[in-house]
């Protein structure tokens, strides 16, 4: 059964019309909408923060290295595979990835950087460092690599801007871990 032209772009005007009032609500903090947003399992309901308070100046990446037989390897970007730019206006699920990292390496450099954080067992131990950490002993061994090194270690990164060429501020270093 097919649909006549207008009964199409009715519905198609009925289903956007709906996403638009929707994400609307979905910009503000309200508790009567927080139930509603939690509901959306597919992140369809955008949240835009162009005009924040303190809005995000520099982005943070996470950067690995193998170590083999005591010597480190080239340092290489812990892969996200965010869609392609064409469809980022309509769907981004690595968002949720971008803000978690950025969240959790703000949390462990705000932890490295308090006086009680000069034990180096006090800041293995800190949350931020152990997600971070399981995110970096999951991540695959590089293409060109054939077997993984014995140990890993994560930096973390702050960047100004996405360029070739930027500039890179080196945040945090971890330690090297063991691979098991």
């Amino acid at each position: 059964m097919t649909l006549p032209d207008g009964a199409l772009l009715g519905a198609l005007t009925i289903v956007f019309t709906l996403w638009l009032l929707a994400s609307i609500p979905n910009q503000f903090r309200w508790e009567w909408w927080d139930n509603t947003a939690r509901r959306d399992v597919l992140a369809l309901l955008p949240r835009w923060t162009f005009f924040a308070p303190r809005p995000g100046r520099h982005d943070l990446h996470i950067l690995i290295r193998d170590w083999s037989a005591g010597s480190p390897g080239q340092w290489r970007e812990l892969e996200r595979r965010p869609p392609a730019p064409w469809l980022r206006a309509f769907w981004n699920p690595d968002r949720f990835v971008r803000k978690t990292v950025t969240d959790t390496g703000n949390a462990l450099i705000r932890a490295a950087a308090r006086p009680e954080a000069g034990s180096s067992t006090s800041i293995q131990l800190h949350a931020a460092y152990l997600e971070i950490l399981g995110w970096v002993v999951a991540a695959p061994p590089p293409v060109q690599d054939t077997s993984p090194g014995d140990a890993r270690q994560f930096v973390l990164v702050r960047t100004q801007t996405a360029r070739p060429g930027r500039r890179l501020d080196v945040a945090f270093i971890s330690f090297e871990h063991p691979r098991l």
